[in-house]
């Protein structure tokens, strides 16, 4: 079965898992999807007009400005906030209260608000960015508070799905934006499972995609079957002699992390929207791929690390993600820590002397420039093992050999590898 998967203007292409409601048509999505109800806020489904002493507690997912035809930006905002109950809301944030809030808001994180006005849309209002009645309105009163983030109690994402045969009607009405349109396939059956705190769950995997489906080559990409990019076991000396035929290929090493390199930092500063790394000007760092100001961005792990097996010494840089995985801390977290005179913390260092699987996507300039400093795609604490006939070492000449497959194959995890360390 084929669904439409609808998605307003400010949702972002991501993987999560997924997690359908009760009414089976929207899902909201979290790492690890929890929902605990939290007493002394109220719920987004619950709000009502008039009423101006709620609290609640939401993730902020999207932050835009609205711009004039010439392209000029507004001065006011929109935000939409996700509570834990994968309800949505609008709230606008107009132009007299503007360099109070925005100072305070990061997108993804989590906050209590409270003292703002609830306000009814009208029947005519069109282009409504989620299916809501209401929409919050802020003002120099609001409150605004980060809280602690456990990236389970509320969800890190929310979608809508619709089925084909609603693609008329949606395509027709005007009260509500449906930009982004895509095809589910190669779903998983729906599994019941029970979370870290004992409540039942439904939990599936799919795929969506969207694209152009009356290109024929397209289609045929789009909605066959992905073959699965092979990952070679090889080791540190074997990396350093690959070929042009292992570029953009997968290679696990099984090593030691010995020491981190603190010439290069272990963090940098993120734009709070698309993450890439910030330029510091004056009055405040900007992103150059946003082209907008970034007054308080976020702190990313990436760091070098000295790796090594029986067969030598490799330099592979951990980005955040892949930090994230064997620190299990923010960079936050660190901030109150103690210091090496090499800048390097307690939770920096207690990573040195382990025992890591490491993926190492190969680059073109590892390979046609000799550059010996590669990138981890991923990264588990252990030595594991790789599923079925890929679990072998790719010798020197077999990696040099060995075209590297073009499927469309994400491996962002190693959740089909056998995690039992050896």
């Amino acid at each position: 079965m084929l669904l439409l998967f609808v998605v307003n203007i400010y949702s972002l292409s991501v993987h999560y898992r997924l997690y359908i409601n009760k009414h089976c048509n929207t899902i909201y999505s979290s790492r690890r999807g929890h929902t605990m109800a939290t007493a002394q806020y109220q719920t987004l489904d619950k709000l009502k007009a008039g009423v101006d002493e709620y609290k609640i507690k939401v993730r902020v997912i999207r932050l835009w400005r609205g711009s004039t035809r010439t392209g000029e930006e507004f001065k006011n905002f929109n935000l939409i906030l996700l509570d834990h109950k994968g309800q949505r809301i609008h709230a606008f944030v107009p132009t007299k209260c503007v360099e109070e809030i925005y100072s305070q808001i990061i997108v993804g994180r989590v906050f209590s608000i409270k003292q703002f006005m609830v306000q009814k849309y009208s029947q005519t209002e069109k282009f409504r960015v989620v299916r809501n009645e209401s929409q919050l309105i802020f003002s120099k009163d609001t409150i605004i508070q980060e809280q602690a983030d456990d990236g389970v109690t509320i969800p890190q994402e929310a979608f809508d799905f619709y089925d084909h045969s609603q693609l008329i009607e949606l395509s027709n009405q005007t009260t509500y934006l449906a930009d982004v349109v895509g095809i589910k396939k190669d779903y998983d059956q729906i599994r019941d499972l029970k979370n870290k705190h004992c409540q039942d769950q439904k939990k599936t995997k799919l795929v969506i995609t969207d694209g152009r489906l009356a290109n024929e080559e397209f289609a045929k990409k789009a909605l066959g079957k992905n073959n699965v990019k092979t990952i070679h076991k090889i080791n540190v000396d074997e990396l350093k002699k690959l070929g042009k035929n292992a570029i953009e290929g997968l290679f696990m090493l099984h090593v030691t992390i010995k020491s981190i390199d603190p010439t290069f930092g272990w963090f940098y500063n993120a734009c709070t929207s698309c993450e890439k790394e910030t330029k510091m000007e004056n009055p405040c760092p900007i992103c150059e791929s946003c082209n907008r100001y970034v007054p308080y961005p976020d702190q990313k792990f990436r760091f070098h690390v000295i790796a090594e097996d029986m067969t030598g010494k490799v330099q592979v840089v951990l980005g955040h993600r892949e930090a994230r995985t064997i620190i299990r801390k923010r960079c936050l977290h660190l901030a109150d820590e103690m210091f090496t005179e090499e800048g390097l913390s307690k939770t920096l260092l207690s990573i040195v002397d382990k025992d890591y699987s490491l993926v190492i996507q190969v680059r073109e300039m590892n390979v046609v420039n000799n550059f010996n400093v590669y990138r981890a795609n991923n990264i588990c604490k252990g030595f594991v093992g790789l599923p079925g006939a890929t679990n072998q070492s790719a010798n020197a000449k077999d990696a040099q050999t060995s075209q590297p497959t073009t499927s469309t194959y994400n491996a962002g995890g190693l959740s089909d590898i056998d995690l039992a360390s050896n």
